[in-house]
């Protein structure tokens, strides 16, 4: 959604700068073809710019370029790299086979690679037990912090507490938590507007009525707030969600599109299919593909899911996914690992 905002204001600015161009070109043709402006014109960039150009930018550029850039870089990155300790970050993988999780983990090992530290994996690979013996194995090697990409807190509320006796910062840079107070600080996307946008979309721009199948992770706070605000955006429209199925973590691909096919099998008229978790697209895309060869909605269901990724994009290309809300998780990864160097370095406070 940032994307989706930052793009809205570059094209502002675009239109600004092309009226201010069209204004200029309007000022230009006017001194140049006025009878009665013929010799302002000629007056006035004759001496102004001959003086000020000689003296102005000839001063400035020559003292402030030169003393700022060449103090200020020079020293605040090597301060801080100086001062940021050694550390063993630990870093807790909830599903790798997750692009967006992919996205956060590998601008976590950028970011830390920048001060040097080591880094200390484990991949759950969506298993909850695996969850929690991640975390306990990473305290176990003795990591100085940890960073997880949105485990689901209540799989690992026991963790969470060794961590806070142990004095390890736990921090999240995933989704939507149940208890943030568990976590030394959390650096997430709101879910709940993630999902309002993609929801008011589907009422503004989609089929207008019709069942909705739900690939569902209501389990888990963040699939829950987006799923919340789905429900508010079509109450009182002709949507209804008829069909819920919650997705398996440890099968994110496939198990969500059996379930879907089977939907669509029993439902071939639903007008949405609505997925939570973005890595079920890579497994509903080619479902949609097969059965509704050729078509686009409204001749089929419109798919909907979130996080722009490079295979959610290959699925929407190929006629599988319709729409997909984006957000700049990146930001997750290098916010954490600034606010730790600051922390281990000078003890100042996370701030979320």
């Amino acid at each position: 959604m940032r994307n989706s905002m930052l793009l809205k204001l570059l094209a502002i600015l675009f239109a600004f700068a092309l009226i201010a161009a069209a204004c200029g070109d309007d000022d230009d043709d006017t001194s140049a073809g006025g009878d009665d402006g013929t010799e302002e014109p000629a007056e006035e960039p004759a001496e102004e710019p001959a003086e000020e150009p000689a003296e102005e930018p000839a001063e400035e550029p020559a003292e402030e370029p030169a003393e700022e850039p060449a103090e200020e870089p020079a020293e605040e990155p090597a301060e801080e790299m100086m001062e940021a300790p050694q550390l063993r970050f630990g870093y807790l993988q909830v599903a790798g086979a997750s692009e967006a999780a992919q996205r956060l983990e590998q601008d976590a090992r950028v970011a830390i690679d920048m001060f040097g530290w080591e880094w200390v994996y484990c991949d759950a690979e969506g298993d909850v037990a695996q969850m929690q013996t991640c975390a306990d194995s990473l305290m176990d090697q003795g990591v100085d912090v940890i960073v997880t990409d949105g485990t689901t807190v209540e799989v690992i509320v026991d963790q969470l507490d060794r961590a806070i006796e142990e004095g390890i910062p736990f921090i999240n840079t995933g989704g939507t938590q149940s208890f943030y107070d568990k976590y030394a600080a959390s650096f997430n996307p709101d879910d709940s507007n993630l999902g309002a946008v993609l929801a008011d979309w589907i009422v503004e721009n989609g089929p207008g009525e019709g069942d909705i199948i739900l690939s569902s992770v209501g389990f888990t706070a963040w699939g829950a707030a987006r799923e919340a605000s789905l429900a508010a955006a079509i109450e009182g429209t002709g949507y209804s969600i008829a069909d819920t199925h919650d997705v398996d973590f440890a099968d994110p691909i496939g198990q969500p599109a059996d379930a879907v096919a089977t939907a669509l099998t029993a439902n071939p008229d639903a007008a949405v299919v609505w997925l939570t978790f973005d890595i079920s697209a890579l497994g509903v895309g080619p479902v949609i593909t097969d059965q509704f060869a050729g078509l686009a909605p409204p001749d089929r269901p419109l798919v909907a899911t979130f996080y722009a990724n490079c295979t959610t994009q290959q699925q929407m290309a190929a006629g599988g996914v319709d729409v997909s809300v984006e957000e700049n998780l990146e930001w997750s990864s290098w916010v954490a690992v600034d606010q730790i160097a600051a922390f281990f370095a000078s003890g100042t406070p996370f701030s979320t």
